[in-house]
Order: structure tokens, then C-alpha cells, then sequence
């Protein structure tokens, strides 16, 4: 769940994004004792973007988000040292929209 507000200057637009995000995250062992374990995780997200509508129906554009969802705690079996994984992600994406 995202909100997305910016402002518009004829063609192009710029906008701020944020919210709510996502995401599985996976642990696994293959030496001594094996194992995997596998949790979705809750965190938040903030970005920006731009877009240019080139025609009345072609639009492109790219955008920057940043994503955290904090540390999750695995529990190793057998004695072994349990994990932390702290999960930050940076994404830069190209779009392009043709309305019809």
C-alpha cells in the first residue's frame, strides 16, 4: 500500500512515494547442520520519481525507492549460533505507459 503525490509542470511530473511493503525473506544453511526457513516480513518505503509524457498516450519514466524491513531473528537448530538479517533494499526502475 503506497501514497504518491508530486507536482505537474506541463509534460513532466515529479512525486515523492511511500508506504507499506513486503517482502519474503530467506535464511538457509548447507554446512554442518542444513537448514532454511523462510518469514514475510512487514516494513516501509520511500522514493521519488519522475515522468514525461512524450505524446498524449506515451509515457516514460524512472524511479528510486528505498525499502527497510528491519531484522529478522532466525532460530538455527541443534545448538547452532542463531542469525540476525537486517533487509534494507535500494531499487532504480525505467517505466513506460501507453494509454490507449
Amino acid at each position: 500500500m503506497n501514497a504518491k503525490a508530486g507536482y505537474a509542470a506541463d509534460r513532466l511530473l515529479v512525486y515523492g512515494i511511500g508506504g507499506v511493503a513486503f517482502a519474503g525473506i530467506e535464511t538457509s544453511q548447507a554446512a554442518g547442520t542444513a537448514f532454511a526457513q523462510t518469514r514475510t516480513s512487514t516494513g516501509w518505503t520511500l522514493g521519488a520519481g519522475v515522468d514525461y509524457a512524450f505524446t498524449n498516450n506515451v509515457v516514460v519514466g524512472a524511479q528510486y525507492r528505498y525499502y527497510d524491513f528491519g531484522t529478522e531473528h532466525f532460530d538455527v537448530p541443534d545448538g547452532f549460533t542463531d542469525r540476525d538479517q537486517d533487509v534494507k533494499l535500494q531499487t532504480l526502475g525505467v517505466n513506460f505507459s501507453y494509454k490507449f
